[in-house]
């Protein structure tokens, strides 16, 4: 899937990336839809109709009952729908991971600068595609213990040039490195 990938420096020290799919690009700055009302509202309307078709025609009931099955699929799968995608660095402090979903919903996780290792660029192959991720190796604050992988945009996953963008940017930022592109 293509992405938009927008960078704001709202002060010294803070930067956030942003990531949306391509389709939902060009409506960045309209306000979020409450589409959890707007889903009932289907949802009741396809119910009631599958229902009236089921009692006047027997025949046409399970085609109805698959229509509003499916329909309902597609309301879930666009309500639950990730829209957007975003890492929020603030130097020595950590980083902020959001994501919001089409119904509204928000998501937010925070790494300590404390307990991030490393940030990296990494490659996943899977049967049907080969694609690039960026991770954080977060390593918590008792030494013996194992370290864990967080994947900042792990449901749009941007294209490796706008990870490669981020990953410079995010250690420029983090640990006032040098914004090159990476070695």
């Amino acid at each position: 899937m293509a992405t938009v990938l927008s960078v704001q420096q709202p002060g010294a020290g803070v930067r956030r990336y942003t990531v949306r799919p391509a389709r939902h690009a060009s409506h960045a700055s309209l306000p979020s839809v409450d589409l959890a009302s707007a889903s009932a509202s289907a949802l009741a309307l396809a119910s009631a109709l599958a229902l009236a078709l089921a009692f006047a025609f027997s025949f046409l009931a399970s085609a109805a009952l698959f229509s509003a099955a499916l329909l309902l699929a597609t309301l879930a799968r666009r309500s639950l729908g990730v829209v957007e995608e975003s890492l929020l660095v603030i130097e020595g402090v950590g980083l902020q991971l959001g994501t919001r979903y089409a119904s509204g919903r928000e998501a937010h996780r925070f790494l300590d600068v404390a307990i991030i290792a490393e940030i990296v660029i990494s490659e996943a192959v899977r049967v049907d595609r080969c694609f690039y991720y960026l991770a954080c190796l977060a390593q918590g604050r008792d030494p013996a213990a194992q370290p864990r992988l967080v994947v900042p945009f792990q449901h749009l996953l941007p294209p490796l040039e706008q990870l490669q963008h981020i990953y410079c940017g995010t250690r420029a930022v983090l640990w006032s490195e040098h914004e090159g592109p990476p070695g």
